[in-house]
């Protein structure tokens, strides 16, 4: 079993406060170390993956600049309380419109294309004896 290493930091008064006070309202979080190792851990695997999905509901996507500045200046103007909702209205109005709908069509109809090409190609090679596949039963 891999032993924990201990390892001091220096962090300012402020924080420390603010992450007991967040830590008295989360009592399910642990203690500093806890929290700060778990938090840690988290934000590494964030940065390991553009995607990472947090609950059901809860989704973490990074944003290219080209989207992120005009949704961020949206913000800044007021027409949004923060990107998140930005992010909802954008993708609720797609969904609205039928263009959300018909970019997952799209997308799915190319994979199912792509596969129906992989699998006469696979048939083809079959028939002229270069490649057999065995095919197993799902149980």
């Amino acid at each position: 079993m891999e032993q924990d290493e201990k390892i001091t930091i220096r962090i300012s008064r402020d924080i420390l406060e603010d992450i007991d006070e967040f830590l008295e309202r989360n009592p399910t979080l642990g203690n500093r170390s806890e929290f700060l190792r778990n938090l840690a851990v988290e934000y590494i695997a964030k940065s390991r993956s553009n995607v990472q999905v947090q609950t059901p509901e809860v989704v973490c996507v990074q944003i290219p600049g080209a989207i992120r500045e005009p949704l961020s200046e949206s913000v800044d103007l007021g027409f949004f309380n923060n990107l998140s909702e930005a992010l909802t209205v954008v993708i609720n109005e797609l969904a609205a419109g039928g263009q959300l709908f018909n970019i997952l069509i799209k997308r799915l109809e190319s994979a199912r294309q792509a596969k129906e090409n992989f699998m006469n190609y696979r048939r083809n090679m079959e028939s002229m004896g270069d490649v057999k596949v065995e095919r197993t039963e799902k149980k």
